[in-house]
């Protein structure tokens, strides 16, 4: 098998395994016996640690740890105090699981706003826009978007959110261990992330970081919690310390290197090129920057004929991801994600996989528009 789909799920790194077996192990000997809670709250306090190093953030007491970016997104929505006719601002380029957060809100009278930019000016200008003319609470967005790797002008974004007095909360799943994360000189609230993307750590993991504005903004959260460790405000129930052991030691070996990044940019550029030198196919439409391991272009297909990820896979086994139904103006589409130690090879696999599927379609991979 080729396994092209990396933005969905990436192999945890056995640095991270190693990391929860020995967890578990020193844990099962421990319990809760006095030098066993020592340990526990060690282990906790030095992840929290590696996990602010690993974002550039100064706030170790300000990291939450959360199985997965949709709870955190779930727990930041459903403690804000919404008032109807409140608005979020958002983009269409935002994960399903993220979008069902944001539609379980509407029941409170909030209002979704989506913006589909084009490019980082337009977004801003957008933005700024919206947060002008309309109650904005909060804005919800990708650092980079899980569709085709765009990467958001966030610092911008902040700055506006900021002066509108809108909160800021930033989903980092595609950025972080993809391309550095600095949150030191970011405006924001909340910025978070899954584990078992990027930075390769076990399934079951995530982190939340809480920017001390928050709390300024919005002291209720801090209501019956540790002054300590506020952002335990955002932590349900008893830590799986074996899998938050393995999160922190994949997030100390997941800073990106300029080299790694090089070669995957390379590689991007190399596949768009190829794809979009094909009639059939055309890159996104977005002209700033992306980040270097995900490629995505839209298609063009007969009404009867199958969708390109499928023929992929039962042809070559090659998985990438497809997007049939969303964003709209995007569809179908593949979207192409590697990792810097990818193959060149399994790349070319896959451009022989896509000339063979137009090989194949009724009108050799042209003039599809029109029986669409």
């Amino acid at each position: 098998m080729i396994y092209l789909n990396y933005a969905a799920l990436c192999p945890t790194r056995p640095e991270a395994i190693e990391a929860v077996d020995a967890a578990m192990q020193e844990f099962n000997r421990l319990l809760y016996s006095p030098p066993g809670l020592q340990w526990y709250a060690h282990t906790i306090a030095a992840s929290r640690q590696a996990i602010a190093h690993f974002l550039r953030f100064s706030e170790p007491s300000g990291i939450a740890f959360v199985p997965n970016a949709s709870l955190a997104a779930h727990l930041l929505l459903s403690l804000t105090a919404w008032e109807p006719g409140d608005v979020v601002l958002s983009t269409t380029h935002e994960n399903p699981s993220i979008v069902r957060e944001l539609n379980a809100v509407v029941r409170d009278g909030v209002q979704i706003v989506l913006l589909d930019p084009v490019s980082p000016d337009d977004m801003i200008e957008q933005f700024d826009r919206v947060l002008a003319t309309r109650p904005v609470k909060a804005v919800l967005l990708s650092h980079v978007s899980h569709v085709d790797g765009r990467i958001f002008p966030i610092a911008e974004i902040g700055a506006i959110a900021a002066h509108r007095q809108a909160f800021l909360f930033i989903d980092g799943a595609q950025a972080a261990g993809q391309i550095p994360v600095d949150l030191e000189d970011q405006i924001f609230d909340a910025y978070f992330f899954p584990g078992h993307k990027w930075c390769r750590g076990p399934l079951g993991t995530g982190a939340l970081a809480i920017h001390p504005r928050m709390w300024a903004r919005h002291p209720a959260l801090l209501a019956h919690v540790r002054r300590t460790f506020p952002a335990a405000r955002f932590e349900i129930g008893t830590h799986h310390i074996g899998l938050i052991a393995g999160l922190a030691a994949a997030c100390k070996v997941s800073r990106p290197h300029e080299q790694d990044n090089a070669e995957s940019f390379a590689r991007r550029q190399a596949i768009a090129t190829t794809l979009a030198a094909t009639p059939a196919f055309q890159p996104s439409s977005w002209s700033g920057p992306h980040v270097p391991g995900i490629v995505t272009c839209r298609y063009q297909k007969s009404a009867d004929q199958e969708p390109l990820s499928r023929f992929l896979y039962s042809r070559q086994a090659i998985v990438v991801k497809e997007f049939e139904e969303y964003p709209l103006p995007l569809c179908p589409a593949i979207r192409v994600s590697w990792l810097p130690e990818t193959s060149p090879g399994d790349c070319h696999r896959l451009i022989e996989g896509v000339r063979d599927y137009l090989a194949h379609s009724p009108s050799r991979g042209e003039n599809h528009e029109e029986k669409r």
